[in-house]
């Protein structure tokens, strides 16, 4: 039972924002039918989603009546940070940057010039076969998501496993063993993503996981464009993921790479007097290139998709590890040359990990590091935004 004094309306939108959020809240869902509201009363009732309901065998009801006798002192109601809010709301007023305002002024930035709604764009973030960068990918997508978000950006990580069946129904069916029927709560359906993190500003980081078939990943990465600026799919390039094979769904592709230096000269043994000795070979920065594409590059069908550009994440460098920078610069020229320009150097120390595990808390990041980070971040946005969409032939014989 909830109360509220007098020429406080029974119906709270913040209230179920809060219980609906996956970051700030418990994430629960909302029942719509069992939701009404008169002159006397506002109820609403809310239920676990469907993948996490381990343990829940109930339904909360929020029931909110007026309170038979007004406060002895009148207090502020508390803003909510988690939605936006940036002042106290005063009473019966709608809050500033309550939920409803802050989707109303989302709406108008996604308006066009034409008064169109502006369609966001999606990216897939790929890396090279048995990297360690493969097994990190959400990870990574969920850093360069933030430094968008913190710029501003309302950003989308999509991940594809095999194993989240349950997640991509949570809203829209609710089997629970041993729910009957008639109880069972009738869930209101609603966009399948949640929130990943809090952020401050303007900005959003959201995120889903998905395993259905590339038309159906497609068809949620065309819906998520209406609502987000950008829509990054990641997937493990192996034999069971969809690896490189999105690309009609997206509009660009980019590789993230763990490389610390290019090699200035290759290693070889020869045999002198019967004994097999070392040979430092020095090699060109064209050779270098190539190299380096041969080793770091695996499994990336670069005969057939265009990547927009490298991201290189740079591991702390040990003496004498690092080339010189002219050598480094020609080294990126050849790269580009072989249409693969690198588009940001990011660190890999932890003191920059943005998107950290525990995202209703600030990250560990001082804000030098962030501020470098998202620094580096940008021109790969600038460079995905500028990536021409282009059809892609298919990798069936058959297709």
């Amino acid at each position: 039972m909830r109360e509220v004094h007098q020429g406080v309306s029974f119906h709270d939108d913040r209230l179920a924002a809060i219980l609906s959020d996956a970051v700030a809240g418990p994430d629960l869902v909302t029942d719509g039918e069992s939701h009404h509201c008169d002159d006397d009363r506002c109820v609403m009732e809310f239920t676990a989603p469907a993948d996490r309901t381990c343990g829940w065998r109930g339904v909360l009801r929020v029931e909110t009546v007026a309170a038979s006798a007004p406060p002895p002192t009148l207090r502020r109601p508390r803003h909510f940070i988690a939605l936006g809010e940036t002042a106290f709301p005063s009473h019966g007023d709608v809050p500033r940057n309550s939920p409803a305002a802050h989707s109303r002024s989302q709406l108008r930035r996604r308006v066009g010039s034409g008064g169109e709604l502006a369609q966001g764009r999606s990216t897939q973030l790929l890396a090279p076969r048995f990297s360690r960068c493969q097994w990190d990918l959400r990870g990574i997508a969920m850093q360069i998501g933030a430094a968008w978000s913190l710029d501003g950006c309302a950003v989308l990580v999509v991940a594809h496993s095999f194993d989240a069946n349950r997640e991509v129904r949570r809203l829209y069916e609710h089997d629970v063993f041993g729910w009957s029927v008639p109880d069972r709560p009738t869930l209101v359906p609603s966009l399948p993503w949640r929130r990943g993190r809090l952020v401050p500003g303007s900005g959003s980081l959201f995120t889903h996981t998905v395993s259905d078939s590339r038309t159906d990943v497609g068809a949620l990465l065309q819906q998520a464009r209406a609502h987000f600026d950008w829509a990054i799919f990641v997937d493990c390039n192996d034999d069971h993921g969809m690896g490189p094979y999105i690309e009609r769904s997206v509009d660009s592709h980019f590789v993230v790479v763990n490389s610390s230096s290019y090699p200035e000269s290759i290693v070889t043994a020869e045999a002198r007097n019967g004994v097999a000795e070392h040979r430092e070979v020095a090699v060109t920065p064209a050779a270098s290139a190539m190299a380096w594409r041969q080793q770091h590059l695996t499994g990336i069908p670069l005969d057939r998709v265009p990547i927009s550009g490298l991201v290189l994440r740079q591991p702390s460098t040990r003496g004498g590890s690092t080339p010189s920078p002219d050598f480094t610069e020609q080294v990126d020229a050849e790269l580009a040359r072989f249409g693969m320009p690198i588009l940001a150097r990011l660190p890999e120390s932890p003191t920059v990990a943005l998107a950290a595990p525990s995202p209703t808390v600030l990250d560990p990041v001082d804000d030098a590091s962030r501020a470098a980070y998202m620094k580096a971040c940008a021109p790969i946005r600038l460079a995905l935004r500028e990536a021409e969409p282009c059809l892609i032939p298919s990798a069936e014989p058959w297709g």
